[in-house]
């Protein structure tokens, strides 16, 4: 009996340690999977950090340039008005439009980072790029808006008078205002399902990039640019994403 039941043990003992060893290095597997995800994650993180300090120390620099054409080029920069900005009136209301920018941009800019980090990426990415291109402009050709003298008078006047004293009449071509506009039109149609909020996203892009002209912050010539800016900005980043697909798709 003892002879008949030991082969039957260690067979039995034997299948226990397999289904034991198995389990364990599936869990072993697993735990190991957990950290490689864990580790990305982190990366991914510390990525973002960079990318949002990059694009704070890239906006910066429309301060740095500003004062430097204000210093260095004074009344020599190129004056880009022309005649026919001449003729559009100013208009104080399309400051709504004009100070939204900001908002908006990192409005969508966080909603994106909560939502759709990849977008996120693709948004931080251009801006940065969109920033960089234009203060290289700025610096080797400086530009001035020849603005009206305000008298603060009412909110209006006072708001747009704040305007131009914080932000001097130098980096004028390309917009930086437009070109931000127009990526963040581009991203919010891209990113937002609902199509009523899709048109909604691309007249408040439009109204942004008129009201550069309406507020007398720019003039055409200084719109046409920012559009080729913004377009070159935003083609640039697609095609390095493109190009970097399988890396970025499991960076995810």
């Amino acid at each position: 009996m003892l002879h008949l039941e030991l082969p039957n043990r260690l067979h039995f003992s034997f299948l226990l340690f397999r289904n034991v060893l198995k389990w364990h290095s599936l869990n072993l597997i697993s735990v190991g999977k957990l950290k490689r995800r864990s580790i990305i994650a982190k990366r991914k993180a510390s990525h973002d950090w960079l990318l949002l300090i990059a694009l704070s120390g890239s906006l910066g620099l429309y301060w740095l340039t500003n004062q430097y054409a204000a210093s260095w080029a004074g009344d020599s920069a190129w004056i880009t008005l022309q005649a026919w900005d001449q003729k559009v009136p100013l208009w104080l209301p399309a400051l709504i439009a004009y100070q939204s920018l900001f908002f908006v941009g990192v409005g969508l800019l966080l909603w994106l980072w909560w939502k759709r980090r990849r977008s996120f990426r693709r948004l931080a990415l251009t801006w940065i790029t969109d920033a960089l291109i234009s203060n290289t402009i700025f610096f080797i050709l400086p530009t001035k808006m020849l603005r009206p003298t305000i008298q603060a008078t009412d909110f209006w006047t006072c708001w747009l008078q704040q305007v131009y004293a914080y932000d001097l009449p130098f980096n004028a071509f390309p917009s930086l205002h437009v070109s931000t506009a127009l990526i963040m039109g581009w991203f919010w149609w891209r990113n937002i399902s609902k199509v009523w909020l899709k048109v909604i996203g691309i007249m408040w892009a439009l109204a942004v990039m008129v009201s550069t002209i309406l507020v007398k912050q720019h003039s055409l010539l200084d719109v046409l640019g920012g559009l080729i800016v913004g377009l070159v900005a935003i083609w640039s980043v697609d095609r390095f994403f493109s190009k970097a697909e399988p890396t970025i798709s499991s960076a995810d």
